[in-house]
This record gives C-alpha cells, sequence and structure tokens, in this order.
C-alpha cells in the first residue's frame, strides 16, 4: 500500500527493508520537526545491525536530519527530523537520484576547495550572519539529465543551510563568463591556468590552498601568519 489515500503503512508489519521501515517508523512516531534519539529508533527496531546507517541512507534523498552540531538547542544525544524527504515506502517511488560513491563525493569536494557553491562558507566554518551555525558540506547534482548524468561537472558541493534554502540554481555559462569578465588580465592568466589543470595535476599553490581549508580556523590562523613573516623577509 503507498501513501496517495493518506494512509502510511505500518512500519512494525510491513515487508519490506530497513531502510523503509526507519523512514516510516521517524514520518509516523517522530514527524516532520520532532526530535529523537538514536537508542529510541534501536528500541523501535531491536537486533538490526547498522540501524544508524539505514537512517543515514535516507539523506541523499532529501531528508534532512539535523544533530547538535547544525542545532544548538538539540542535545548531544538527540536529533531532530527537520524534513521528510523522498516517500521511499510508496511502491511507485521512483528514487531520482543515485547514492554518490564516498569517493567522487570526495574528488568533487577537494575540486570545490571544501566550500559551498552558493553562499561559499567553508566546511567547518560558522556563517557570517549566524556563528552559533557551523556548516556542513554534502555533494548535490546540479543537472543530473544526459550522458554525462553523475559526472563531476554535475555534482556541486553545496552546505546544508544552502540545501534546505531550495536547492542548488542551474549553473548557467553566461554566469561564469560575467565573473570572468571581471577579473584584471594577471587574475585570467591565473584562471587559465587552474582551468587548464587536471583535477590530477593541480598547480601547487591551488593543492596547497585546498589542504588548507581542511584545517581548523586556529591552524589556518598560523599558517597565514607564518606566511606573512616569510614573506616580509623577502
Amino acid at each position: 500500500m503507498g501513501d496517495s489515500d493518506g494512509q502510511l503503512p505500518d512500519w512494525r508489519t510491513i515487508s519490506a527493508g530497513t531502510k523503509v521501515r526507519v523512514a516510516l517508523w521517524l514520518a509516523t512516531e517522530v514527524g516532520e520537526g520532532g526530535t529523537f534519539r538514536i537508542q529510541d529508533l534501536r528500541a523501535a527496531m531491536p537486533g538490526i545491525e547498522q540501524i544508524d546507517r539505514r537512517m543515514r541512507d535516507l539523506r541523499p534523498v532529501g531528508w534532512e536530519l539535523e544533530t547538535y552540531r547544525e542545532n544548538p538547542r538539540l542535545r548531544a544525544d538527540e536529533l531532530k527530523l527537520a524534513r521528510i524527504g523522498d516517500h521511499v515506502w510508496d511502491p511507485a517511488y521512483q528514487q531520482k537520484r543515485t547514492a554518490i560513491p564516498n569517493r567522487l563525493r570526495l574528488q568533487v569536494m577537494e575540486r570545490d576547495g571544501f566550500r559551498c557553491a552558493s553562499c561559499g562558507v567553508g566546511g567547518g566554518e560558522t556563517y557570517p550572519d549566524d556563528n552559533s551555525q557551523t556548516a556542513q558540506l554534502m555533494v548535490r547534482a546540479v543537472d543530473a539529465s544526459g550522458p554525462d548524468a553523475g559526472s563531476r561537472s554535475h555534482l556541486v558541493t553545496q552546505c546544508r543551510r544552502c540545501s534546505k534554502a531550495g536547492g542548488l540554481p542551474r549553473l548557467h555559462a553566461s554566469n561564469a563568463r560575467a565573473a570572468v569578465s571581471e577579473l584584471a588580465p594577471e587574475d585570467r592568466a591565473l584562471l587559465l591556468a587552474w582551468l587548464n589543470a587536471s583535477s590530477e595535476e593541480l598547480l601547487p599553490a591551488v593543492k596547497a590552498y585546498l589542504a588548507c581549508r581542511q584545517l581548523s580556523t586556529s591552524e589556518r590562523h598560523a599558517i597565514v601568519a607564518e606566511l606573512r613573516e616569510e614573506l616580509a623577509r623577502e
């Protein structure tokens, strides 16, 4: 039975995989906007190994699960069901997006400098307008149609806050050209070198930048201070 008539299947009796049962438990027992603990989920479905992983498997299909890292109002052992995503229990459901392999996800984040393509915030950084929130990055498909669907050219890094705000905008070449037109000649030459370099042959400065972006704020500040001292001596 689907949910077209407003009746959801019973997570206790449905003959479906663990991910589907977890989704139904969240939708019916917790509800959108509700909070719960992993212990509650494990108690509801005892004997199932890695049930928290099956819950995380819902994130790529639109389910938003917040922890105390994204929501300071939550306790360390609490989670919030911020948004119910695709109805994976519906027999008519067809998953629009396939899960992105971890290796490809990391490659996309490295390409994007571990920064959100929408607002520019770096992973682990606080937002300029809200220093109580720490940015968590994810990889989303911008345009999954065509023969290159799933390739890195169609995947972009985005923070969860921007994802909740309405998803990634479709990228247009005119926007990129407008940004390029504003560059000074020396910056255009640098951009050309970056674009000509493959992901396996990134310029040394780009590799160093990406490595530094993954450090903590204090570690980055220390490197900035060291660089300033070195340049001042030259």
